[in-house]
């Protein structure tokens, strides 16, 4: 509105992540006129978005700060990406609210006695986001390569923060 009334003449925003449009306009209060808008990368059919509320074990989950310990909940989500992996040919994004979650989480599979790692690892190639934005890009390489089936592989885990680098 302040933008607006200065006399402002011409604005261009740019961003993956700014639909949609008509709350992000209400949240500035402010229209936008013209509007260029294009089509996902990604066709619908090839995308499935869910929550996932408990796990292989029955777990129930809840990744709020008071659990950020629990273990047993995080061994849980593993072996339930360990079943998705078996069974979803390709690539699987995770995101998580954190890094501090994700690292938590990767920690607790890494030294689990139940092998979680091992049980992962055996479908897909488990990657993580990078903090560091200038490995971004190597990053996505490695992903997209890891795509490939390769032995009993057969594609790719990528570990991912809201808000990160990757959801853009």
């Amino acid at each position: 509105k302040e933008l607006h009334e200065e006399g402002l003449k011409c604005m261009v925003l740019t961003s993956g992540t700014l639909s949609p449009m008509d709350s992000f306009a209400s949240e500035l209060q402010t229209d936008f006129p013209i509007r260029l808008t294009n089509m996902h990368v990604i066709s619908p059919d090839q995308v499935l978005i869910g929550v996932l509320r408990s796990g292989a074990l029955e777990a129930k989950f809840n990744f709020s700060y008071k659990n950020r310990d629990n273990k047993l909940m995080f061994e849980d989500f593993g072996k339930s990406l360990a079943n998705f992996a078996r069974v979803i040919p390709g690539g699987i994004l995770v995101f998580f609210p954190s890094y501090s979650l994700l690292e938590r989480m990767y920690n607790v599979w890494t030294n689990s006695d139940k092998k979680i790692m091992e049980q992962i690892m055996k479908y897909k190639t488990l990657l993580k986001e990078p903090k560091q934005a200038s490995k971004y890009k190597e990053a996505l390489k490695m992903y997209q390569e890891s795509l490939k089936p390769y032995g009993t592989r057969t594609g790719a885990i990528l570990l991912s923060v809201c808000r990160g680098k990757i959801a853009e």
